[in-house]
């Protein structure tokens, strides 16, 4: 008798407990956060970017970005002195298996950057060898897109940051 009534506690507990933690709903919502956060768009970097604070008065970054497929953008970067181009580089953009992936060409070399985080108008990308620079982000605030990166250069930590307009 005693054990009959210890069982009917058990359940009885069992069931109050199910009803105070929805485990399948607590799953749903956290799938649900995580869907949201990697459903971001990035088509907010497409436009012909040229910083506005002209970097020493003489030099003027710019940035051209083109949307090439869903996921997929690519784009150049040169610099402006004295109302001539330089060469440009090329750049591009990809999602791949839930990431974005950032690359740089630079003749026949290629440096790749990987997603570290991605918000509503914001990306960082990391840099995962020893090249500078490291740390790359993107942030639009506004009609002006931030560009900054970071990282050791010759044992020296470097870094600069871009604002630019369309």
């Amino acid at each position: 008798m005693y054990n009959r009534i210890l069982g009917v506690l058990f359940l009885l507990s069992l069931m109050n407990c199910s009803d105070s933690l929805p485990i399948e709903e607590n799953t749903k919502d956290s799938e649900l956060e995580i869907n949201e956060l990697t459903d971001f768009k990035l088509d907010w970097v497409v436009g012909s970017w040229r910083d506005s604070t002209l970097f020493n008065g003489k030099v003027t970054f710019a940035e051209n970005w083109n949307k090439t497929g869903n996921e997929s953008f690519s784009g150049e970067k040169y610099q402006i002195s004295n109302g001539n181009n330089s060469s440009s580089t090329e750049l591009g953009l990809t999602k791949t298996d839930g990431k974005y992936y950032y690359s740089i060409v630079e003749g026949e070399k290629l440096t790749t950057f990987i997603q570290d985080s991605l918000g509503e108008n914001y990306i960082s990308f990391v840099n995962t060898t020893d090249e500078f620079p490291t740390n790359l982000n993107y942030h639009l605030e506004g009609k002006t897109l931030s560009i900054s990166f970071s990282g050791m250069a010759n044992g020296v930590f470097r870094s600069a940051a871009f604002k630019t307009i369309k």
